[in-house]
């Protein structure tokens, strides 16, 4: 779909540039028509920048959990479940101070629940509109010589992606 979006752009240009009589306006869609090849091959490219990010993210995420797999995992699990036995404790400070910073932790998890099935969707989101941004580059460069659906799209799938190792680290 938007390989043929893009050749309607194309058609789109081609037509402009034919009916131009201006020679800035021919320059202006000289330079429409570079951008609009620019994009074109950024529609290609696009795919593999998305698959170098999340391997990016699992490597870290990975190098975060052998880290933590190595070091302390049984102190963390050990940790969780002396939580939970202390909460039946017969001590009042201590069975309910237990069962306070279980709570805590539990409610920390289920945030972090809540924030990743949000994290779902919008990444799901810029994946699927992905080939529609590089489809406007070429018109979005026309005013100002920047790309600011492409860049904003950038950041926000960047930003979402790389998100996940510094929770791992809190969470850790």
């Amino acid at each position: 779909i938007s390989i043929v979006a893009s050749l309607a752009v194309l058609i789109y240009i081609g037509i402009r540039m034919a009916i131009a009589s201006v020679a800035s306006d021919k320059a202006k869609y000289k330079e429409m028509l570079k951008d609009w090849v620019v994009g074109f091959i950024v529609l290609f490219l696009l795919h593999y920048f998305m698959i170098i990010v999340l391997n990016l993210n699992n490597q870290l995420v990975d190098l975060i959990y052998n880290v933590n797999k190595s070091s302390s995992s049984t102190i963390f699990q050990d940790y969780n479940t002396s939580l939970i036995l202390n909460t039946f404790n017969i001590s009042f400070v201590k069975g309910w101070g237990s069962l306070i910073l279980y709570v805590i932790l539990l409610g920390t998890t289920m945030a972090l629940f809540v924030m990743y099935v949000k994290r779902l969707f919008t990444i799901g989101f810029l994946i699927v509109i992905s080939p529609l941004i590089t489809v406007t580059y070429a018109i979005d460069r026309l005013g100002d010589g920047k790309s600011q659906a492409l860049g904003t799209w950038m950041k926000e799938f960047v930003y979402n992606i790389i998100i996940q190792p510094f929770h791992c680290i809190v969470y850790v």
